[in-house]
């Protein structure tokens, strides 16, 4: 919503590997009861066309909550249209700063299956992935996934974490240079151990969950605490594409 023509003629200049665009409906009310800004919609679809006009790499995604999830199908046809790239998430975090008014619109776990169960090519993914990567993490460190290893986030202050959702620690580029933060900030980060009996760190379904200690910061005030609603939904995921480990 805040593309104009200066940012876009800079992104064509300088293009990036690729730009995401949250398109939360695909009608201008449900957009705009989610956003709850008047005017968001046509700004949105205005940065959309804007970007596409300079062939910069596009792709759109939606968050499903119970606000939009009818039209998740209607805003995947618009992708296709459009020739672009579109990916959904389900899972909503509470917001950043622990308050928990996003979780309110979740979809319940079983709505959740129901979403995926609906995709085929999502179900196939799910089957294949359940093929391979069931089984607890063969590492004893807190954080298991990609957050600092292939990817990074720097926030419009110059903090550097390993993640979006990591904001319990954090790296100042204004005090620092980029090079001591991921070579040696990063990866001493990366190797804490869990404090307490992790119980996540030996569950059969963590490949399948999406429990993570950035997540259970936000949720539990406790990054080592299990996130209820994503145990649920991991277990129903096992049951629903590898019955074998639910």
């Amino acid at each position: 919503t805040l593309m104009t023509p200066e940012i876009a003629d800079y992104l064509a200049e300088w293009p990036p590997h690729s730009v995401e665009i949250t398109l939360y409906g695909a009608t201008k009310e449900t957009y705009e009861r989610v956003t709850k800004i008047s005017g968001s919609y046509e700004r949105c679809k205005k940065g959309i066309d804007l970007l596409l006009e300079r062939e910069i790499p596009l792709g759109l995604k939606t968050m499903v909550m119970t606000l939009n999830h009818d039209e998740v199908s209607q805003i995947k046809e618009y992708a296709e249209k459009l020739g672009v790239k579109f990916r959904y998430d389900p899972l909503l975090n509470p917001r950043l700063d622990g308050n928990k008014t996003p979780c309110n619109f979740r979809l319940s776990p079983e709505e959740v299956i129901k979403l995926d169960l609906a995709d085929d090519r999502r179900v196939k993914e799910w089957r294949k992935f359940c093929e391979k990567f069931i089984g607890p993490h063969p590492s004893d460190n807190l954080f298991v996934c990609g957050a600092g290893v292939s990817t990074f986030h720097i926030d419009p202050y110059g903090q550097v974490s390993v993640c979006q959702m990591t904001r319990f620690q954090g790296y100042d580029l204004r005090r620092g240079s980029f090079q001591e933060g991921w070579y040696e900030f990063i990866p001493e980060f990366l190797a804490k151990k869990p404090t307490s009996d992790y119980a996540c760190g030996r569950c059969e379904l963590i490949s399948l969950c999406g429990q993570c200690p950035a997540w259970a910061w936000l949720e539990n005030g406790n990054p080592e605490a299990p996130v209820e609603y994503l145990c649920q939904i991991a277990h129903l995921r096992a049951a629903a594409f590898n019955p074998k480990k639910s």
